[in-house]
């Protein structure tokens, strides 16, 4: 299993390769200890998020640099990370409602 730097590094040069211009900004924060988040911010709006989310799904391994079934890729708005960060248990809840509604 990655470890969450390693990760946060990879997705980094990711991002550098193909979405240099966007300019997006890599950190991590913990979920729980059994849910590490890497968080992707400094997107426009909700097109551009969806439309990164749905591409580092079809390119996971390269996006993480190793194959993981665990892998999760989410975009969530402002309120709702303020949401999450305030009430760490929503974040289940939030991620099957994701899945629910927005994921193709």
């Amino acid at each position: 299993k990655l470890k969450q730097t390693a990760a946060a590094s990879t997705i980094s040069d990711y991002n550098k390769k193909y979405h240099r211009l966007k300019r997006l900004r890599t950190s991590g924060f913990l979920i729980d200890v059994e849910t590490p988040t890497i968080l992707i911010r400094r997107f426009n709006d909700k097109a551009t998020a969806m439309a990164y989310v749905n591409e580092v799904n079809k390119s996971a391994k390269e996006f993480l640099g190793v194959k993981d079934e665990t892998l999760q890729v989410l975009a969530l708005n402002q309120t709702n990370y303020k949401l999450i960060l305030r009430d760490r248990s929503k974040w289940e809840i939030y991620a099957d409602f994701f899945e629910k509604y927005y994921a193709d």
